[in-house]
């Protein structure tokens, strides 16, 4: 049976064949912002012995607060085989699912209106599969600005490329020869 403890940080051992990259698209920085303004709400599920079972990036955003203690669930009931076809599972099941845009969308919205702001926990312009009110375009600390020169072959490319960039708002500029 699973025990929920709080357990000092260091008493963590992080699984050292852990296949997830954690340093990609600021993983850790939206996790330590999501701790921030919820709280530690997911705990870590460790073995007894404190080895890491899944929590990892929960973990390393904790560290980088300056978290002293974090919750654990304790989960010595599962078998080696178990622990080692979980860690896999519970990642795989996470990028299963998919965004309901519309919805998103309406979500997004109200919160917006209520001035809470999404983009520290990822929901940004940047997110390809997600479309976030146009409002949230107009903010300038949201904007996100770069340069692509892009080799166009043909007149029609450049229409295409010009009308996606007008459908999601993006500024562009165009440059001759």
């Amino acid at each position: 049976m699973e025990q929920l403890k709080l357990w000092a940080i260091d008493r963590l051992i992080e699984y050292e064949n852990n296949p997830r990259k954690h340093n990609v698209n600021n993983a850790v920085d939206r996790v330590a912002a999501a701790i921030m303004e919820f709280g530690f709400r997911v705990p870590i599920l460790a073995r007894s012995d404190g080895t890491i079972i899944d929590g990892h990036l929960r973990l390393k955003a904790a560290r980088k607060l300056g978290v002293k203690e974090v919750p654990v669930m304790i989960a010595d009931d599962m078998t080696d085989l178990q622990v080692k076809a979980f860690r896999l599972s519970v990642n795989k099941m996470a990028e299963m699912a998919e965004w309901d845009k519309d919805l998103l969308d309406v979500a997004l919205a109200e919160l917006e209106e209520l001035n809470f702001d999404m983009v520290p926990f990822g929901f940004d312009i940047a997110e390809e599969d997600v479309q976030l009110p146009k409002s949230f375009l107009t903010r300038p600390y949201d904007k996100l600005h770069f340069l692509a020169t892009v080799d166009i072959g043909d007149m029609e490319q450049l229409r295409e490329l010009e009308e996606m960039c007008i459908k999601k708002g993006i500024e562009y500029e165009t440059m001759g020869n």
